[in-house]
C-alpha cells in the first residue's frame, strides 16, 4: 500500500493533550519560511488555554500541508481530476484570511475553520466522483462539520476550538490514508 499522502501530510501534533507542550522559544514559523517538510514542534493548545504562537502555527501547517496535497493529486497518476488545486485550496492565511502570527481575531478564526469544512467537501466531492478513483465514500465518511452555533464570528469557546480542531486533524489524516489506500 502506498503511503505517499500519510507520509508527506500526517499531522502529528496532539491537541489538548498533557503531551502537547509548550513551544514558546522566539521566532515563528511564516507562510514564507514553512514547508510541508519542516517538523512542528507543537504549542500549548488546550481546552483552557491556547497561545496564539502555537494556534497560527498549526492554522499554518493546515493550510500549506492542504493546499500542496491539492497540487498532489493535481498531479497524481491515477487520479482523473486535476482541479483539485483550483477548487478546493485553502489559499494564504495572510492575504485570504488576514491572519498573521502577532494575533488572530475569533472573526477572522471562525471564518478560516468554516473555510477547511467547505474546502474539504470539495475536495471529497471530487475524489467521490474522480473516474479513476475506486472509492466513492469520501464525503459521506470524512466531511468534518462546523457548529456555527457554537464557532462563531462574534465569539467561541475554547473548548469547542479545540474540539473541531481535533476534528479537522482526525479527518484530515484519516483522508490521506483513504487515498493512499485508494491509489493502489
Amino acid at each position: 500500500m502506498s503511503t505517499t499522502y500519510q507520509d508527506a501530510y500526517t499531522i502529528t501534533d496532539t491537541i489538548n493533550s498533557a503531551t502537547y507542550t509548550s513551544n514558546e522559544a522566539s521566532g515563528t514559523i511564516t507562510e514564507d519560511s514553512y514547508s510541508s517538510s519542516v517538523t512542528h514542534v507543537g504549542g500549548a493548545i488546550l481546552d483552557d488555554g491556547i497561545s496564539q504562537k502555537s494556534l497560527y502555527e498549526l492554522l499554518l501547517m493546515l493550510q500549506v500541508d492542504w493546499d500542496t496535497a491539492m497540487a498532489g493529486l493535481d498531479a497524481e497518476i491515477g487520479v482523473a481530476t486535476t482541479t483539485y488545486l483550483a477548487d478546493a485550496a485553502l489559499g494564504s492565511l495572510s492575504s485570504t484570511y488576514n491572519i498573521h502570527p502577532n494575533g488572530i481575531g475569533i472573526d477572522k478564526l471562525a471564518v478560516y475553520l468554516q473555510a477547511i469544512a467547505t474546502q474539504f467537501a470539495v475536495c471529497t466531492a471530487l475524489l467521490d466522483a474522480d473516474a479513476d478513483l475506486t472509492d466513492t465514500n469520501y464525503a459521506s465518511t470524512l466531511d468534518p462539520t462546523m457548529d456555527t452555533t457554537l464557532i462563531k464570528s462574534t465569539g467561541a469557546r475554547q473548548g469547542d476550538i479545540i474540539s473541531y480542531l481535533n476534528t479537522i486533524v482526525t479527518n484530515t489524516n484519516a483522508l490521506w490514508v483513504k487515498i493512499d489506500a485508494d491509489l493502489t
